[in-house]
């Protein structure tokens, strides 16, 4: 399969003026490397098809989540309200499973762990939506179905098909609910997970190489769902939140069982809904940290290394307080002027060894920008805005969409790619957004030190926080690939001319150049070739671009024609 290029276009890229932003890129202050790109499947969506894998392929997605479902354990009756006992055997539990509901899983993860633009960088990772059902119960809250709102709230946890539903008492979604605390139980969900990953592998070839015990770990959402931050022991009111406690307490039944087992994948906890708005009202980064407090606290010292990523979900905002709580996410509330919540507790994870990844995000319209005045408002272009505060500020590895795609015609808040697209997917203002990234900040990256004129990674705004407002840089060195990567984003509404004094770890002979913006879709534009290891270019307004370049193989002779071969054979392409 060969990839096409688009044609070059020299529009727009000019001279630089005296007054250009001048970027400095200082490579031997590094930051966190880069684990990947990806999105989560969901049932129904037409992952079989070979052009929707190719889509996947070339925006240069490696990881795929998936959900670890509670329906390859079933009792024979079908009903899920009725306990499976798992036994200390592994292999014994892993018969009591069937992987059927998995399939669409483990067939595209097959096909992406060889055509993958480098197989040997995919990454298959997973959580669970809820324990099986006979594992939880309850904690004083009630709630509805999201699949069938009219049937009314009801005590958690509650199968959807118990109240007047199609599916019949004891199957459908298991609503909310917690894990019962009693060490019975922990030990059957030790060897559940345990179980469930080795089972997976068994049967479809392919390791899961991450996963978190629990989906939004502190709401009890009106689908699969369970919570580990209340309804157990006596803390205040019968099932008061605040006890953080029994996410540790899972984890250790979940370690205990892979270390007996010599288990290797790796774990990603918390795993949030994500670190939220605003520095005055941060419940949800106070729940991530909670979490990862409780794990420290636990009685096994030992446990926090069992963890290998810290991970949430990345539904963040746009605005200069939202970049501001995940900075204080990162270097805690004390490094980062707001004006905080006095009881939230934040100290920061920049020193606990870990890297951080944002597991699901999403939220941004179709349209480029569909502000008031063209102006970017909550369009595509905030999506590349969100990567970048991400990467910068929270200095995540990995940033996974929700879904790339839901069947749906066009995109949603929840896809980058709508079916009436697929055969253009750089019809997808949301795809070509995630490609500025996704496509040539390859695994395996570091980011690097790159400020503007200010020692910031965002001038014009009123911060470095205010990226909205802004137009803002950031840089990647790959020593494997021997490659460099620059993407900015101009959220102004003027061009902005840029001179970017290049790294020197890395020295390409010279650099792509793509640009999507309100009239480009991940456009090619015409390369640049260092002068004094600077290259120059003007921003459109409201636009994002990437400059990337690698280093031939040694003794090539270096032409246009060469460079595309080589890129070529580096990403896999034939």
């Amino acid at each position: 399969m060969r990839t096409s290029i688009p044609a070059c276009s020299a529009a727009l890229l000019i001279a630089v003026p005296l007054l250009a932003a001048t970027v400095t890129v200082d490579d031997a202050t590094r930051y966190q490397v880069i684990d990947g790109w990806g999105a989560c499947l969901y049932s129904g969506t037409p992952y079989t098809n070979n052009t929707w894998r190719l889509a996947y392929r070339d925006l240069g997605c490696n990881v795929l989540r998936m959900p670890l479902s509670k329906e390859v354990l079933r009792h024979t009756s079908g009903d899920m309200r009725i306990a499976v006992p798992l036994v200390d055997n592994l292999q014994s539990n892993v018969e009591k499973m069937s992987f059927n509901a998995m399939a669409m899983y483990g067939s595209f993860g097959t096909w992406l762990a060889t055509n993958a633009l480098e197989p040997e960088r995919f990454k298959l990772v997973g959580s669970l939506w809820t324990p099986p059902h006979w594992m939880k119960s309850s904690t004083g809250i009630t709630q509805y179905y999201v699949g069938r709102p009219s049937v009314g709230y009801w005590p958690t946890p509650w199968m959807s098909g118990d109240h007047n539903n199609w599916q019949g008492p004891g199957k459908g979604d298991s609503i909310g609910g917690h894990l019962r605390q009693d060490a019975t139980n922990l030990t059957q969900f030790g060897r559940y997970v345990a179980a469930w990953v080795t089972g997976f592998r068994q049967r479809y070839g392919i390791p899961v190489f991450a996963v978190s015990l629990q989906n939004e770990c502190s709401f009890e959402n009106p689908f699969d769902s369970c919570t580990y931050e209340r309804g157990e022991g006596a803390v205040g009111s019968p099932g008061a939140a605040g006890q953080w406690w029994q996410y540790a307490a899972a984890l250790k039944a979940i370690k205990d069982e892979f270390v007996a087992n010599n288990i290797t994948t790796k774990i990603k906890a918390p795993h949030c809904a994500g670190v939220k708005d605003t520095p005055a009202n941060p419940w949800e980064l106070n729940q991530q940290m909670k979490y990862i407090e409780a794990i420290k606290l636990h009685s096994d010292a030992s446990l926090i290394n069992f963890v290998d990523y810290y991970c949430c979900n990345g539904y963040v905002g746009s605005s200069e307080d939202a970049v501001k709580t995940q900075a204080g996410y990162w270097l805690g509330k004390g490094s980062v002027p707001a004006s905080w919540a006095f009881w939230l507790y934040a100290p920061g994870i920049v020193n606990d060894g870990k890297r951080t990844w944002f597991s699901e995000c999403g939220g941004e319209a179709a349209a480029w920008a569909n502000g008031s005045g063209g102006s970017p408002g909550s369009g595509a272009i905030v999506l590349a805005q969100k990567m970048h505060n991400a990467l910068v500020h929270a200095n995540v590895s990995a940033y996974i969409h929700w879904q790339m795609t839901d069947g749906s015609s066009g995109e949603t808040e929840h896809t980058l790619l709508g079916t009436s697209h697929i055969n253009n997917p750089h019809a997808s203002k949301k795809y070509c957004a995630y490609k500025q990234f996704s496509r040539y900040v390859r695994p395996g990256a570091q980011r690097v030190k790159a400020v503007f004129g200010n020692g910031k990674t965002s001038t014009g705004g009123a911060s470095e926080y205010d990226t909205y407002r802004g137009l803002s840089v950031s840089a990647y060195i790959h020593t494997q690939d021997l490659a460099a990567t620059y993407v900015l984003v101009n959220m102004t509404a003027s061009n902005q001319p840029v001179s970017i004094q290049l790294a020197t770890a890395v020295s390409p002979p010279s650099y792509q150049v793509y640009r999507t913006s309100g009239s480009d879709s991940f456009a090619r534009q015409a390369d640049l070739t260092p002068i004094d290891n600077v290259v120059s270019l003007t921003m459109p307004a409201y636009s994002v671009v990437t400059v990337y370049g690698f280093v031939p193989e040694p003794g090539s002779v270096v032409s246009a024609a060469m460079l595309l071969t080589l890129m070529g054979r580096r990403f896999g392409r034939t």
